[in-house]
């Protein structure tokens, strides 16, 4: 079998591959409403391939790609892999899917989603990797807003979904390609980007590293790939980012709220759902940014567009524009509706890191309010391993509703359920803490729980948008059946 060309030219990337036209090469993703994988999948949409692929759920994701007119099938068999020149999997896909045995048994060749991710950021003049435990998605989306803003056309990959639109990727330009650089099964040791991100690493994927040693060593990696005349933005408030800063052989600058900080925020004020700041470079104060999303971690995310942006020579006042238009992700500290003087919000947040930033940011936009927190841990070993720091972050709310485990790729772990967070809010001394082993029954639970003035966020990874929106609808229904 004569090797095939997976990557052909387009007319947005002229000249840049050999003349060979993507129209005949049919691409099929298993998992495709998967964050990474549904945005790979419009972007080679976008160039040009014929692209289906399969999924166990359908949402607003796959939805959206059918509109494109790519083919989505609701079942895993081998039937769909049929007409596929290429199969293309996330991590998360075990070998033994039917999909990709029948793919095996025909010959059809199978490439993991981060290759194709290296591949394609190899087309592009300068790229940008943005990697973290926390805030890729944001940060992603944010340099990608300000690049727009100051002029350049940026093709971009994300893992979510921006509020303003549907779009997960955008093919757009052959000079900026900005990118997630995902750490889980070192996914990002594909890619050789010209710029890198750093926002933070904290314990995260421990079933992959083994040890959180393994994991910095694994940020160390992907740093040292970058590109020799490139450089890197370290978030420098991050403790173990400047503890690495050494050992990283490229040049680098720094971003944060620390005094040393080349790129620094200064004057930060929260106004409700507004943030805002002013940007000082190296001790001169440049200009001030409001910032339509709350919390210090979002300051910070912006810090690293806005640092980016500068060192690549662009004009950081028209950059900024961008960063204050842009209203959130989809599942990113969205409010979802106000009802009966009671405020929904959900988030994506899945790690401790992650959830301390989500409530503090809540505490910040409504003082004084109760917060009640519903929170779906998302896998095992997760779980497992940092039971105790989950149940230290939930500390700040008023009321944690704890759910039973997402498991995603995992099989359960003996001895392992959300028990152990249960427990662990109750010894760091959350207020009150419920566990629900069947979130079928939190709807009806609400309504001796819940009064006016209280701000209700669900966070995980998993599929807890869907009891908030259980919730809400319950809690609508019964001021209906009332009235």
């Amino acid at each position: 079998m004569q090797p095939m060309l997976l990557f052909k030219p387009f007319s947005i990337l002229p000249g840049i591959m050999h003349n060979i036209q993507p129209e005949n090469q049919h691409l099929h993703f298993i998992g495709i409403g998967g964050a990474g994988m549904s945005s790979m999948a419009h972007v080679l949409h976008q160039m040009g391939y014929t692209v289906s692929g399969s999924d166990m759920r359908s949402t607003e994701t796959t939805r959206y790609l059918a509109t494109l007119g790519i083919e989505i099938f609701a079942e895993q068999v081998a039937e769909n892999i049929v007409e596929a020149d290429l199969v293309i999997y996330s991590s998360a896909v075990p070998e033994n899917n039917p999909e990709r045995r029948a793919a095996r048994e025909a010959g059809i060749p199978e490439i993991r989603r981060a290759e194709i991710l290296g591949d394609l950021q190899r087309m592009f003049k300068t790229s940008i990797g943005v990697a973290g435990t926390h805030g890729k998605t944001t940060t992603t989306t944010l340099i990608s807003r300000a690049l727009e803003s100051a002029g350049v056309k940026p093709s971009w990959v994300i893992g979510g979904i921006m509020n303003e639109s549907e779009e997960t990727g955008r093919l757009d330009g052959a000079d900026y390609f900005v990118v997630e650089a995902d750490e889980y099964d070192r996914s990002f040791h594909t890619l050789s980007p010209t710029i890198a991100v750093l926002n933070n690493i904290e314990a995260d994927h421990l079933d992959i590293y083994k040890s959180y040693d393994q994991l910095v060593d694994g940020f160390l990696v992907y740093c040292n790939k970058v590109a020799f005349y490139g450089f890197i933005a370290v978030g420098i408030d991050n403790p173990e980012l400047r503890r690495l800063i050494p050992r990283i052989n490229r040049r680098i600058i720094t971003f944060g709220l620390a005094d040393d900080a080349d790129y620094r925020a200064v004057n930060i004020q929260a106004d409700g759902l507004m943030s805002t700041f002013e940007l000082s470079h190296r001790g001169q104060e440049i200009l001030t940014i409001r910032l339509g999303v709350p919390g210090e971690h979002n300051v910070k995310n912006a810090l690293a567009a806005l640092a980016i942006t500068m060192e690549l020579g662009l004009p950081v006042t028209e950059a900024v524009k961008g960063l204050e238009s842009y209203h959130g992700i989809h599942r990113r500290f969205e409010i979802k509706d106000e009802i009966d003087d009671i405020i929904f919000i959900d988030d994506y947040a899945h790690h401790p890191g992650e959830i301390l930033a989500t409530l503090e940011a809540a505490r910040a936009g409504w003082p004084g309010h109760r917060l009640v927190a519903f929170f779906q841990p998302h896998l095992y070993s997760r779980t497992k391993s940092l039971a105790k720091e989950f149940g230290e972050a939930l500390t700040r709310a008023d009321v944690a509703v704890i759910c039973e485990i997402y498991p995603a790729r995992e099989k359960p772990i003996e001895g392992v359920t959300s028990q152990l967070i249960a427990d662990a809010c109750h010894m760091a001394g959350v207020p009150v803490v419920h566990y629900f082993t069947d979130t079928k029954t939190i709807p009806k639970f609400i309504h001796s729980q819940l009064r006016a003035g209280d701000v209700v966020i669900t966070m995980g990874a998993g599929d807890i948008d869907k009891l908030n929106d259980a919730m809400r609808d319950a809690w609508r229904k019964d001021a209906n059946d009332l009235a």
